[in-house]
């Protein structure tokens, strides 16, 4: 009896192929958009969770803290002794690397060529270590780099095609705010980040920053605190606020100069949005999917009206009401079946492209998802117009026009 409601139910699809053509084509695009979309939430969540650790796995940033100024300007506030104290401090035992970071905003010049690089990063050699950023050519510079303020830097992989047209540039010179540095490594290709480019920055060390770009006054923008592994969270946190409290002598924790941010914060930020974000493009897409079956229903009304004296007929010569209801129920899950099929396809090849650093990710149960979805519309919207096939009275049937 299956197979016979399957056949008839096929006969009435093909007998207006145009029809059945522009019913599929709803829910094709319904779940087409469901699966990308999807996708694309999927992707940009692992591109913000990727670009989160790029920052540093364990690493809590100290901060100046910002005046309450009119000016709202930066005080003085984590300097090289913040950084000696949370290095040696028998308070932070959590504390397994220390990098200071100093920012300039110049150009950087070799000959005729130039570039701007996203960041000019004044550090110690820990910072290497600290953001897990070697030198795939070259070296990184050394404490005794830093000490004899040696002018090296290490620059990335955007800065160094655009100086010397991909050629290795280790043991090179270039020009960074009318000063003279040696190359002596190219860093590790990153790509982009929250930071920015992270292939378009220069790394050098913190004294020879403040020597030539930055002045003689040896506080920094930054103080990068990685935590030692296995510590829990927010034991490391109290142990930079304790160095720092008797660093500064305030006990007042209104009153510190400095403020903390861990990057355990952001990832919580970054996930709540991200979970949003999937849950706006999951209801748009739903929304176009909930339209491909109001036009489905739409169809199988018409369908069952165009039918009507079809329907008498073979209930005259005995149909019973589930043999009706089983067919036109089966019409309406063969179109939203196919169309989510071909729209799970379509939806999978598009996920493939990429968008700059973006690539949708494609996931099994996206697939299963969608098309369970529309199959559950066919028979959600198909149950109305197969229940009026069904109980129409024969002799009501028969006498329509």
């Amino acid at each position: 009896m299956l197979i016979e409601n399957i056949r008839t139910a096929l006969t009435g699809l093909f007998a207006n192929k145009l029809r059945t053509v522009l019913s599929v084509l709803g829910i094709l695009i319904g779940v087409m958009s469901v699966t990308l979309l999807l996708a694309v939430g999927t992707g940009a969540a692992q591109l913000i969770d990727k670009q989160v650790s790029d920052l540093g796995a364990g690493v809590i940033y100290v901060f100046p803290r910002t005046t309450s100024s009119a000016q709202q300007t930066r005080r003085p506030a984590v300097t090289r002794e913040d950084v000696a104290a949370l290095e040696a401090s028998p308070l932070s035992r959590s504390v397994l690397r220390v990098a200071p970071e100093l920012y300039a905003n110049t150009t950087a010049t070799n000959g005729a060529k130039s570039i701007k690089p996203s960041a000019i990063i004044g550090t110690n050699q820990e910072w290497f270590s600290v953001f897990v950023r070697p030198a795939t050519s070259g070296i990184t510079f050394s404490r005794v780099d830093v000490l004899g303020r040696r002018r090296v830097v290490l620059v990335g992989r955007t800065v160094s095609n655009k100086l010397f047209g991909g050629q290795n540039p280790v043991g090179q010179n270039i020009r960074i705010g009318g000063t003279t540095f040696q190359i002596i490594g190219e860093l590790q290709v990153r790509g982009g980040g929250i930071q920015g480019d992270q292939d378009s920055q220069i790394v050098m060390p913190f004294t020879a920053m403040n020597d030539t770009l930055r002045g003689t006054f040896e506080t920094f923008d930054d103080i990068a605190v990685q935590s030692k592994p296995g510590t829990a969270e927010g034991v490391t946190a109290r142990q930079i606020e304790a160095v720092l409290s008797a660093q500064h002598r305030i006990t007042d924790p209104t009153k510190y100069d400095w403020e903390t941010f861990d990057n355990a914060q952001l990832a919580q930020i970054t996930q709540t949005i991200s979970v949003a974000f999937r849950g706006l493009l999951g209801l748009i897409a739903g929304i176009s999917l909930l339209v491909g079956g109001i036009g489905v229903m739409n169809i199988m009304l018409v369908t069952v009206t165009e039918r009507t004296r079809e329907i008498g007929i073979r209930k005259a010569l005995g149909a019973r009401r589930s043999n009706l209801l089983g067919q036109f129920l089966i019409e309406s899950v063969v179109l939203t079946g196919v169309g989510g099929l071909l729209g799970m396809g379509i939806g999978i090849g598009l996920s493939q492209i990429r968008i700059g650093s973006a690539q949708a990710v494609f996931e099994p149960w996206m697939g299963a998802l969608a098309l369970g979805v529309s199959v559950f519309i066919g028979i959600v919207f198909g149950v109305y117009p197969a229940n009026r096939a069904a109980r129409l009275r024969p002799i009501d049937a028969l006498r329509y026009e």
